[in-house]
């Protein structure tokens, strides 16, 4: 299985000069993260200041890493501990949460 490294903006950058779609590393306060695990272990991560911004990588997430065997994407809320969206949903297996043609 090949992981993917884990994508965190640059350590000296402070927050304010940041592209606001990039991704954060946790230590610089950002609210939303979101997770990609394969297998239950993680692969990818990242981390906004926005959760419209958050949601739409979400979306994209699904769009790209989907496919992967045992994905699983959560967005999470850091501030409140919530969970905001999960994919595939909770009770749906991995393996049928795939749509193949």
């Amino acid at each position: 299985m090949t992981t993917l490294p884990v994508r965190r903006g640059a350590p000296s950058a402070s927050p304010a000069a940041r592209e606001p779609d990039q991704p954060h590393s946790s230590d610089s306060g950002s609210r939303y993260h979101l997770l990609l695990e394969s297998g239950g272990r993680p692969v990818q991560h990242g981390w906004w200041d926005r959760e419209e911004v958050a949601r739409d990588k979400f979306r994209r997430w699904v769009g790209a890493y989907g496919n992967m065997p045992g994905a699983r994407l959560t967005l999470t809320d850091e501030e409140t501990a919530e969970p905001l969206a999960t994919w595939p949903a909770p009770g749906v297996a991995i393996d049928t949460a795939i749509r193949r043609p």
